[in-house]
């Protein structure tokens, strides 16, 4: 720049130019000169809240698996609803999958994990020709044991979610309630 005249030469120009991607460079990576890198005690200071991602590393229980569940109640494992039961009332994790044969022989997977105390996710995977097919992934924050569809008190129950999101949405009623069969 020349004294005086308050405008740029064009040497100054060119290597404000020539510079110019090594600054772009240098803000896409966060490290502008003047930038203040935070300090660990002072990102530690912040509260965060972490989602936990059970495994079975972290004590995540498999209580099984039952495929071709009738509406009749045939097939079901009252070992594994009971594990899936008992999960819950200890708020521990556990998973627990399931696959209702629709009267029309279609299949309706369940699988129920609950994460934790008051929460449960749920992921219907429907392949129902009269009903909500696809993939449906829920969160619910309670869950009940239902009477078995048969009425029989001996058969295993099946499961009523409730305080479910996306009411109206999938397999999710009105109301915000879920049923696993």
């Amino acid at each position: 720049m020349r004294i005086g005249t308050g405008t740029p030469s064009l040497p100054t120009l060119g290597r404000l130019l020539g510079a110019l991607p090594l600054l772009l460079l240098l803000a896409a990576c966060g490290t502008l000169p003047g930038t203040v890198i935070p300090s660990a005690t002072a990102t530690a200071m912040i509260p965060t809240r972490t989602v936990p991602t059970p495994t079975p590393a972290s004590g995540l229980r498999q209580c099984g698996t039952e495929t071709k569940v009738t509406m009749t109640d045939e097939g079901k494992d009252a070992a594994a609803r009971d594990c899936l039961w008992q999960a819950y009332r200890a708020g521990q994790p556990a998973r627990f999958t399931t696959t209702a044969i629709t009267a029309e022989g279609d299949p309706i997977t369940f699988d129920v994990e609950v994460v934790g105390p008051g929460w449960i996710a749920i992921t219907v995977n429907s392949a129902d020709t009269f009903g909500a097919r696809g993939v449906f992934n829920h969160t619910c924050a309670i869950m009940d044991r239902q009477p078995a569809q048969s009425g029989v008190a001996s058969d295993p129950a099946g499961f009523r979610l409730s305080d479910c999101d996306a009411a109206g949405q999938g397999y999710v009623t009105d109301a915000g309630y879920l049923s696993v069969p």
